[in-house]
């Protein structure tokens, strides 16, 4: 008992909070399972917000599908243009003529937070920084991120450089998913260019299982942060934003990542294959088939019941011709007791069914007469 109260009191002491108590400063907030894009928590997450240097995370975005597709290697090197050398901000102080490696412009993005690194990469990738814009913006359409809308590659102040945290939290996703080959640039903690050491902005770096993403602060945004933490064989993503400083970022940032780590645990709800339900085929040459899930099934959850409460929507009679992975029900799953929270999975034909032939139609119309 005494082990007890001292383990809950260290972590209240720590500021550890649970489902019931947890809050959050930041103006904008929402803690995702990666694995699923499960949403864990959320406070203004669909709220249009100024994503600062968070921005950048799309900028490396596009570079990691370069270096992906072979366009660019990583010894490349870009010209600094006069452009790029007169930005302020934030920098990873090139000067007018450099010629960076995409190594060095990654670093010096992802590290140091350049500004000037950012208009180099946008500048070697697609000629001209508006262009490269544009492809910022139909890559941020074709991964879902549709509130998003980028005006520049560095996240420079702008009315119209906006986002939401749910769609950051889908670039965050994207980026780990997509590129895990590169996302270890997201892990350094320091970088020397032009013997000027800069550290990641990112405070907990190397703690709590945290590897990445990206920090930002503008005057209009205020302090924000893309986190992805990993323990325990779950990845969390996270987006706070709106906060008043760099302290209070790092502390809402831990805050909201203890949530998520001692708050829910993660069950293996159903592997691929599994059979749920079994639906009744019309004029089928089988007389039902099968719905399943395409793919092993995993959930965070902080429910306290011993069985995940889930319920089905479902056809009991479905026509044939059917094909195998068509999609013909879906489950339901509540994962919060907390706040109202389901996750929900396509229920998918186990099989092909073919048409029955003229008898075979013909004698189920003669039962389903009878019946």
């Amino acid at each position: 008992m005494l082990a007890r109260f001292l383990f809950f009191f260290t972590l209240l002491f720590q500021g550890v909070v649970f489902p019931e108590q947890y809050t959050t400063t930041a103006k904008q907030a929402i803690l995702v399972f990666a694995d699923t894009g499960q949403i864990l928590y959320e406070k203004n997450a669909t709220e249009l917000m100024h994503p600062s240097s968070m921005t950048k995370i799309m900028t490396t975005y596009l570079a990691f599908d370069a270096l992906d597709s072979g366009k660019i290697v990583l010894n490349d090197s870009f010209a600094t243009s006069e452009k790029a050398w007169k930005m302020q901000g934030s920098r990873m102080f090139l000067n007018y003529g450099d010629r960076p490696t995409i190594d060095e412009l990654l670093k010096g993005i992802v590290v140091q937070s350049g500004n000037d690194a950012c208009i180099v990469m946008a500048e070697g990738l697609a000629g001209d920084e508006s262009i490269f814009v544009n492809k910022m913006n139909e890559m941020a359409q074709r991964l879902g991120m549709n509130q998003t809308n980028f005006t520049n590659s560095s996240g420079w102040p702008d009315p119209n450089n906006l986002t939401t945290a749910k769609d950051l939290s889908k670039l965050g996703i994207a980026l780990i998913n997509t590129f895990p080959q590169y996302y270890s640039y997201h892990q350094i903690k320091k970088f020397t260019y032009g013997n000027i050491v800069q550290n990641n902005r990112n405070l907990l770096l190397g703690k709590m299982g945290v590897d990445g993403i990206k920090t930002g602060h503008t005057e209009a945004g205020g302090y924000g942060i893309v986190l992805s933490a990993i323990q325990k064989d779950m990845r969390l993503v996270a987006v706070i934003n709106g906060l008043t400083s760099e302290k209070e970022r790092a502390q809402e940032g831990e805050r909201i990542l203890n949530y998520g780590f001692l708050t829910f645990k993660k069950v293996d709800l159903l592997k691929s294959g599994n059979v749920v339900k079994k639906s009744k085929v019309i004029y089928g040459a089988v007389p039902e088939v099968s719905l399943t899930v395409k793919d092993n099934f995993k959930i965070l959850t902080n429910s306290k019941k011993e069985n995940i409460p889930c319920s089905i929507s479902y056809k009991y009679g479905v026509v044939a011709p059917i094909v195998a992975g068509q999609k013909l029900g879906t489950l339901t799953c509540k994962i919060n007791d907390i706040y109202d929270s389901q996750v929900k999975l396509d229920l998918v034909a186990e099989r092909n069914v073919e048409e029955a032939n003229f008898i075979g139609k013909l004698w189920q119309n003669i039962e389903m007469l009878i019946s």
